[in-house]
């Protein structure tokens, strides 16, 4: 931009012209910066995922005190603490399962 307005200002370009650049320059950054919003979204959430060693680690501990539990009720907290959401998608018998773990 700046080269851009110091074109302008030594008269090496005319208004009309300073103008269109001017504008296709500030689409270009707007939609440079709603990548960089998208892709910081992207690896804040990235963040957020256990890796696999910690996933494993929280299974084992799981499968440890599974087996110990009595109650109904006592095995669904176990899995709630494991894991925070299921998803599923049906198309006629197939079934596609996500699992996220805390």
């Amino acid at each position: 931009m700046t080269r851009l307005y110091d074109t302008y200002q030594e008269g090496h370009i005319q208004k009309p012209i300073f103008c269109e650049r001017k504008s296709n320059r500030e689409r270009q950054i707007a939609i440079v910066q709603e990548e960089i919003k998208t892709l910081t979204q992207e690896i804040n959430e990235a963040k957020k995922t256990a890796s696999l060693d910690d996933i494993n680690q929280r299974i084992d501990k799981f499968k440890s005190s599974w087996y110990k539990v009595t109650s109904s009720k006592e095995r669904n907290e176990r899995l709630q603490s494991l894991v925070s959401k299921i998803e599923y998608n049906r198309v006629g018998n197939i079934i596609d399962l996500k699992l996220f773990y805390h």
